[in-house]
Parts: C-alpha cells; structure tokens; sequence
C-alpha cells in the first residue's frame, strides 16, 4: 500500500503498516468481516480459536455460526479453502470446488455455463454444472478454450460443454451443448468413451488431456495442426 509491504493477517486479509495501530499494522480498506480499515489485534492477543483458515472447525461448544470464516469450508474438522481450481474463456470462468463440483458464470450462448439453459448469469452468480444425471459432484479437474469447459471425472473419464462447432466437445458431433457430455475415443469404425485421463486444459476451440499412461489425446480445431496428429483436419 503506497510502496509499503503488506503481510497477510491470521484472519486472512491483508494487512499494512500503521503507527496509529498498538500492533503496528491495519487492515487494508477493503477487508471483509468488518476488518476493513482497523488496527490489527496484537501478536500476543489470543487470537480466535477456531473457524479461520487452517485452524479447527468450530463447534456448538467453540463458536456461534458457520463452522469457517466466509470464502473456507470444513473439510475433515479444518477449515480449508473452498476452490481448486480455476478456467477462463471468452464471457466465461468456471471453478472447480474442493468438493468436487464445477460452477460458471458469464455469458451462457451456447451453453457455456453447463448449467443445462442458456440464460446469462452474472458474477457473483455462478450455476452448478450438470451432466445428463444432474449435477457434476466428482470433478478432479478442469480445462477450457474460447466457448467451452471440461472436466476431469473421479474415474478418469472427461465431460466438456458449450460450443462444439469444430468438434471440442470431443463427442463426435459438431452440436452444442448446455449440459457436460462424454469425451469419446475413436476406436476402430466405432467409438468408447474416453478414460484414465488425469489433467487437461485447451485454447480457442480445441483439447488435450493426458492420461495415466503418458499418453496426450486431442480433439477439435486442427486447421493448424493443433491436434498434434500430423493433418489438419
């Protein structure tokens, strides 16, 4: 703040320093949980004993309300940080959550969102990603492009949604979709869906994932031999 290094407070916003302060340092303005713009609590005030990031999650006996501070969730008796993992593309961003499920917001032409319609959500209003089944509760990753997202499935198999003029969805059609669908290998004169993938990620209207084995598999836009397969089709 004004040249000055800040530091990041037990409570989890930042923190600069400030004479005026007995502990020598501010909350900057902007702060949550009504920090904002007051005087850090000393190094050897007793600070609060459950509820912040890493620390325990409160019970009816330690604490009054949520179990963890906003923006953290219990995850095994420790408050621990909510997202993932994060993907950004054209109107869109999309987060995977520790629990294993993928939210959007942003503009849902096509539907980007893979919440199933294809009504715009704003930020600060991200819609659940769904599958044919309902809701995604298993995701291990994700990875996008321009107008699409996929996500890693807990058994290795892959879903994506959105745009799918050049074949991105890697579902063998060239339709759209406002509900994740399957990653399909080509087999022979058939296909099986795609499995064992670990990690992913994609630019403008194409994928790549690789799987357990060290293998890298692509799909889509290939005008520019992006797919790695030596055409450009």
């Amino acid at each position: 703040l004004d040249g000055k290094p800040g530091t990041c407070a037990p409570e989890g916003f930042c923190a600069f320093p400030d004479t005026e302060c007995p502990s020598g340092t501010r909350f900057e303005s902007g702060a949550g949980d009504g920090l904002g713009g007051q005087c850090t609590a000393p190094s050897d005030a007793a600070g609060p004993p459950c509820g912040l990031l890493g620390q325990a999650c409160c019970s009816g006996e330690q604490g009054s309300g949520a179990p963890c501070v906003p923006g953290t969730y219990c995850n095994a008796g420790t408050c621990d940080e909510c997202v993932a993992d994060m993907t950004f593309g054209h109107d869109i961003g999309c987060y995977l959550k520790k629990d294993h499920t993928v939210w959007c917001a942003g503009n849902a032409a096509s539907g980007m969102l893979g919440s199933g319609t294809t009504t715009n959500e704003l930020v600060g209003s991200a819609v659940q990603v769904v599958d044919g089944n309902g809701p995604i509760t298993d995701a291990t990753a994700i990875g996008g492009g321009y107008g699409h997202n996929c996500a890693v499935r807990a058994n290795g198999a892959v879903a994506c949604w959105g745009r799918n003029y050049n074949g991105q969805l890697g579902n063998n059609t060239t339709n759209d979709s406002n509900k994740a669908v399957p990653v399909l290998e080509a087999m022979g004169s058939g296909t099986a869906p795609l499995t064992g993938i670990t990690d992913l990620d994609g630019g403008g209207s194409m994928m790549c994932a690789h799987d357990t084995t060290g293998i890298v598999w692509c799909w889509g836009f290939d005008g520019n031999g992006e797919i790695g397969d030596g055409l450009t089709t």
